[in-house]
């Protein structure tokens, strides 16, 4: 069911995977561990909550945290991103500004 919902094409795999491990009597958490795509930090969380029978609240915990670092990520680079864009708008408007004044600087040392 989750696979079908991932667009990701690699944890798409990953859950496959996982999904055959249940399937054949292993752990969730064991079904991911060889992987090389899902941190071992959430796979860690996955073990300790099958085992303590909360896998939905450990689930829930992880997107919660993934949330959080992905709205720092896009927090970060937001504030890179508008002096980058003031830098840009500037240069447009100066490049419009000497573009104007310019014929009128030659027009003035023509008439001299």
């Amino acid at each position: 069911m989750v696979s079908g919902t991932v667009k990701n094409v690699v944890i798409r795999r990953e859950i496959a995977k996982a999904y055959t491990a249940v399937r054949e009597g292993s752990t969730l958490a064991k079904g991911f561990y060889n992987s090389k795509v899902i941190p071992l930090d959430i796979i860690n969380t996955i073990s300790i909550g099958e085992e303590g029978g909360h896998l939905e609240k450990s689930l829930f915990k992880i997107a919660e945290a993934s949330e959080e670092e992905s709205d720092e990520a896009i927090k970060i680079v937001m504030s890179l991103l508008e002096p980058v864009m003031i830098l840009i708008l500037g240069g447009i408007v100066g490049f419009i500004v000497i573009a104007m004044l310019l014929p009128i600087f030659e027009i003035n040392f023509l008439m001299r």
